[in-house]
């Protein structure tokens, strides 16, 4: 017997792009899929192309935020497999039935975590321009901290979010972030597969894939909170302590730069202060960093801070 899919999608001013989303669930032929779509109360004619998909579960309500509309979602799912898809995205062909399989197979696994793609739309179609790259399980905890987890191609059983709880309201653009951390600390038994399970639309409205300077500074911001959540001896996990000292330092460094570019004297002022307080070793830290090393750092770590 096939394992219900449950996808979950929040939705908000998307009209152009969200039927390419959930015709992407459509298309996978799945025989047993529930789709709920979250919508904010979009008034740019979403809600008529919405209204053309008549088996999805729509809800058209107001919410705190991307997270907060999953949240809300989850409690209406039935599924026993949760997938999460963003309104202007859309998923790799024929994954569905490979991903039910998997979990039908082993009972005991948890998640299955793929790799995802990142495309832009042209005048003569779509291009993949960036990928990010599948996860092992050694890497798992460094990508978790220091990369980009890509938590739209991973699936989740449903009593996944029932045991770790859902996304926290408190960090609105590293919930997700947080909540696989969250889902490492349980123990949670993981999956991996090389297959690109999803597709990221890179454009300017994306929330995802958005390196505007207010952008850069909310998601280093909220970051520098996470690192500081996570560094505490409370969660008795050394591994992840020491990688969140070392995530903090480097947050720190870059919200240096940040706002010494912008000649922001007084937050620089308290971005090092903090810093020290945090680690008390931070200055020696930041001098041993030569120019060129905080460059290439920060192009390798530029879109991993969502």
């Amino acid at each position: 017997m096939l394992l219900r899919i449950t996808i979950i999608t929040p939705s908000f001013n998307r009209a152009g792009l969200i039927g390419q989303a959930i015709e992407s669930v459509i298309v996978q032929g799945y025989p047993d899929v529930e789709h709920i779509v979250m919508d904010a109360g979009s008034t740019d004619g979403t809600a008529s192309v919405l209204g053309s998909y008549p088996h999805l579960i729509t809800r058209i309500e107001s919410d705190r935020g991307l997270y907060d509309a999953i949240n809300n979602g989850l409690q209406l799912a039935s599924g026993e497999i949760i997938g999460l898809l963003n309104s202007d995205d859309h998923y790799e062909q024929g994954i569905f039935s490979e991903i039910g399989g998997i979990f039908e197979a082993d009972k005991n696994i948890d998640v299955i975590i793929g790799s995802a793609g990142i495309f832009e739309s042209r005048s003569s179609g779509e291009y993949l321009v960036d990928r990010y790259p599948s996860i092992s399980a050694e890497g798992l905890l460094d990508r978790l901290i220091f990369g980009a987890p890509a938590i739209n191609a991973w699936f989740f059983r449903r009593d996944v979010f029932e045991r770790v709880g859902n996304f926290d309201l408190a960090y609105p653009v590293g919930a997700d972030r947080d909540f696989l951390i969250r889902l490492y600390l349980a123990g949670f038994q993981p999956a991996f597969t090389d297959r690109i399970l999803y597709h990221y639309r890179k454009h300017p409205g994306s929330l995802t894939i958005n390196q505007s300077p207010d952008a850069q500074e909310r998601n280093l911001m909220e970051n520098c909170r996470l690192a500081q959540k996570y560094m505490s001896k409370i969660h008795a996990n050394e591994a992840l302590q020491k990688r969140s000292l070392r995530w903090h330092d480097l947050t720190s460094i870059e919200l240096m730069i940040l706002f010494a570019r912008q000649r922001r004297i007084r937050d620089l002022a308290n971005v090092i202060r903090t810093a020290i307080k945090q680690h008390w070793a931070w200055p020696f830290i930041v001098a041993a960093q030569s120019p060129m090393r905080i460059i290439n750092y920060l192009k390798k770590t530029h879109a991993s801070n969502r």
